[in-house]
């Protein structure tokens, strides 16, 4: 049987590369084929922090995550892509917004910043709460120097989107500040003030 071969065969990956997290995830996806009711029940056996029964979304993502921790940037976008495809046409989608995130870092390490950009703007449209996808937008639009991209996603004033603290809105105002109003006699007293609040960032000493 080949399913039978193929588990054997990622069994023996794992135990080459036991670090490699994403070998799981296609070890559990043949094990699902071969006997689906038993993988499932002895997913359903465990139990999360909160002694909610764990499912097959929550292992697949903590999977996702887990690579992410190992810094796998591939291997996160790989798996990220078979779990969109599995679920995108299923009523229950789980963590897609999670999944979209974690791709987002991970093309951004990658530096496919306009992929990683894609994938936090999908995040957000599934999840406006996600405050981590917020900051990791304006991270990713300053490292594209797309000012207009800041300042439109500072301009989200809707309760819908997770609020940014005051600081990082300053912090990202004056920077955007610097590019569309620089003969702005309160410039050079903004930058000031952020950089108290920011010491020694190497962006605001250059402004300034």
């Amino acid at each position: 049987n080949y399913l039978v071969e193929a588990l054997q065969a990622y069994k023996n990956a794992i135990n080459l590369s036991p670090e490699d997290e994403s070998l799981k995830w296609y070890e559990i996806q043949i094990l699902l084929k071969i006997n689906q009711n038993s993988i499932l029940q002895k997913i359903e056996s465990l139990q999360t922090k909160n002694n909610n029964p764990y499912s097959l979304l929550d292992l697949e993502i903590d999977i996702i995550y887990q690579t992410l921790d190992k810094q796998n940037w591939q291997g996160v976008i790989n798996l990220g892509r078979q779990y969109i495809k599995k679920y995108v046409d299923s009523q229950n989608i789980g963590y897609i917004d999670d999944v979209h995130y974690a791709m987002g870092i991970a093309c951004k390490n990658l530096k496919k910043l306009s992929a990683a950009i894609n994938h936090f703007l999908l995040a957000q449209k599934i999840n406006s709460q996600n405050l981590l996808c917020r900051q990791e937008l304006l991270l990713t639009y300053l490292d594209l120097q797309d000012f207009e991209s800041i300042q439109k996603e500072l301009n989200k004033k809707d309760a819908k989107f997770a609020k940014l603290n005051k600081d990082t809105i300053l912090y990202y105002q004056v920077i955007c500040d610097c590019h569309f109003n620089p003969k702005d006699k309160n410039l050079i007293k903004k930058l000031q003030e952020v950089l108290q609040l920011f010491e020694n960032d190497q962006l605001i000493m250059t402004l300034l």
